[in-house]
């Protein structure tokens, strides 16, 4: 299409597997990158598609810890965040009128996405990724992006898997700030009990805005 997506990245986004069976059958490349590197085993993580996921590393070899261009996220940065693309044009609008934890609230309310924590099950138990993978330009691991995001499932469940809840970036935040910056207060309770210190020394990460969290664009007809 004029877009450069290819037909597997609709299959891959739309969770049809057999689909995506075939085309690779007929020599169609699952590692391919589209835009920003983004490739199929993102738009999976980023719909939920969990057994999409697990075929596209374990069937077709599909690295799990690809990183996409503009921030190095994973597809367990993007599964730990769970916020639609569609929701990009509102979401900045609300980052710049200051609502930053309204966007991803917003978010969830208009388009609330099922199976992200298998998703996060099947990198971290079958395909081996490290919950504590840091490899992106703010510095921010998964559960840095859970905490400012307000997936308090997600954060719960990384930590139960070895995330450390006092994690620091580079620049001093840690989850618990994300979550208080953002305004996430049942976020910012649950670092708490899990054992965040309340006093963390930040010397000043830059103002997040929504490019540190870069949505991926969904591929259109």
């Amino acid at each position: 299409c004029a877009s450069g997506a290819t037909a597997l990245y609709f299959a891959a986004q739309n969770g049809h597997l057999e689909t995506v069976r075939a085309l690779a059958g007929k020599g169609a490349v699952v590692t391919k990158p589209w835009k920003h590197g983004v490739t199929a085993i993102f738009l999976a993580a980023q719909e939920g598609h969990v057994e999409m996921v697990r075929a596209l590393a374990l069937e077709f070899g599909h690295p799990a810890d690809a990183a996409e261009e503009r921030a190095r996220f994973t597809p367990m940065h993007i599964a730990a965040q769970k916020v639609r693309a569609s929701l990009r044009p509102c979401c900045q609008l609300l980052c710049h009128w200051g609502f930053w934890g309204a966007r991803f609230k917003s978010a969830l309310l208009l388009h609330p996405v099922q199976g992200h924590a298998g998703v996060l099950r099947v990198l971290v138990e079958e395909l081996n990724q490290p919950v504590d993978n840091a490899d992106t330009v703010p510095g921010l691991s998964p559960i840095m992006v859970a905490a400012q995001s307000g997936q308090c499932s997600a954060l719960e469940w990384l930590c139960g898997k070895g995330a450390d809840i006092c994690a620091v970036t580079p620049s001093g935040a840690t989850p618990l700030y994300l979550a208080c910056a953002a305004g996430h207060l049942k976020m910012a309770e649950l670092c708490l009990f899990l054992g965040a210190k309340r006093s963390p020394k930040v010397s000043g990460p830059k103002p997040a805005t929504p490019e540190d969290f870069p949505y991926i664009d969904r591929p259109k007809n």
